[in-house]
């Protein structure tokens, strides 16, 4: 598991590598909520889905992909907001191998 360093920023984007995928980020805070929009080598696998505490993004099997991604709120079981993804709400990326050996998502 992989904690991905996060701004206190309501729209971010940033490029990283995940268990050998070159992969594009964008976090947005629309109302209420923050989005997340992934892409895997420039083709996307989910666009603007709802961050939740302890959902598992994407939310659906998908070959694009290998892994997941999980929002947690330290503090409780809040969805996770912007203004405190530096130091409450944080985004784990949880690998297929660790998710097929049982590691907990519930973080």
């Amino acid at each position: 598991m992989y904690q991905i360093e996060l701004n206190n920023l309501p729209n971010q984007e940033f490029i990283c590598q995940l268990d050998g995928q070159n992969c594009r980020i964008h976090l947005r805070q629309i109302g209420d909520y923050l989005y997340l929009t992934l892409y895997v080598n420039d083709e996307m696998v989910c666009s603007n889905v709802i961050c939740e505490d302890c959902v598992k993004i994407p939310t659906f099997p998908t070959s694009k992909f290998k892994g997941t991604f999980i929002c947690s709120d330290n503090l409780g079981n809040s969805d996770p907001s912007y203004d405190h993804l530096e130091d409450r709400f944080f985004l784990f990326y949880v690998t297929e191998d660790e998710l097929k050996n049982g590691i907990q998502t519930n973080i």
